[in-house]
């Protein structure tokens, strides 16, 4: 794990982070779907074509989507996105080095007030993320369907791959979706 000495600041994305975003993608997907049945179709897939960057720079300054990323002295180390019309988050990752140290807690919390907490929200997450599932669990989703292949269209294009489906009600929202002042700033 890194030490951190200084301050993680989280801000919305610009296109002049989609670069980084795609960089890191690469890596957080590798590491995250490491296990043998999903291996190849991560290597086969191609985050930092020019085209990839351009749907990224795309989705960010489009209305639709709303992307954080996770800035520690210059560098992207993490990046979390909602698409705002399905009221779902797509996306939330933090690298490797600077997990533990509250910065997917203050992603969640700056998702949740950007998404209507008064309807269902939605997270598709890969089977094979325990870590994801956990912690969307300890936040209050609820598992609603069980594993389906469906295509992930956010990474893995044209491949499909076995996603569970959770859900945070209304009625289940959590006490945690105030934003604190440190939130996009962490020490």
């Amino acid at each position: 794990m890194q030490n951190i000495t200084g301050k993680v600041i989280i801000r919305g994305a610009t296109i002049n982070d989609a670069v980084a975003i795609c960089d890191l993608r690469k890596i957080l997907w590798q590491a995250t779907y490491n296990q043998p049945e999903y291996r190849q179709a991560v290597q086969n897939q191609d985050f930092t074509s020019p085209q990839q960057i351009l749907t990224f720079a795309n989705s960010i300054k489009g209305g639709n989507h709303s992307h954080l990323v996770a800035e520690y002295q210059g560098n992207i180390i993490g990046w979390a996105a909602v698409e705002l019309i399905k009221n779902e988050i797509i996306a939330l990752y933090v690298a490797s080095d600077y997990q533990g140290k509250g910065i997917g807690k203050a992603f969640y919390r700056l998702l949740m007030k950007k998404l209507d907490t008064n309807k269902p929200i939605i997270i598709y997450a890969v089977m094979g993320n325990k870590r994801a599932q956990q912690f969307y669990h300890k936040n209050g989703f609820q598992l609603i369907a069980q594993p389906n292949r469906q295509e992930i269209t956010e990474g893995l294009k044209q491949h499909k791959l076995p996603l569970v489906k959770m859900q945070l009600t209304p009625s289940a929202k959590q006490d945690c979706l105030a934003v604190s002042p440190s939130d996009s700033h962490l020490a």
